[in-house]
């Protein structure tokens, strides 16, 4: 899948996507799955892989919604991480 977007957002305009992203984890599968789409939009240029595989790691501890261990602190972790990635892509 490839998806791209002509101007990437600021970082302060990422960081309530994802602040926005992280608070949705509780709504319904519709809703979580329209709030993983509009991340994935953003961040699918972000790690620029086939399979999304980053994408849906982070994406999973970020909302605590993750097969692995899920904690506030790996959420934060995974929060960084998102951020991380967008800065290195947006400096690009």
């Amino acid at each position: 899948m490839s998806i791209s977007i002509k101007t990437p957002l600021k970082y302060s305009e990422i960081k309530d996507v994802i602040r926005q992203e992280q608070a949705k984890s509780h709504l319904n599968t519709k809703e979580y799955n329209a709030y993983k789409a509009n991340m994935l939009k953003h961040f699918a240029p972000v790690f620029n892989e086939k399979n999304n595989n980053r994408f849906n790691y982070l994406i999973g501890l970020l909302t605590q919604t993750s097969p692995y261990k899920n904690s506030e602190g790996n959420a934060d972790w995974a929060r960084d991480e998102f951020l991380k990635a967008y800065q290195k892509y947006a400096e690009i």
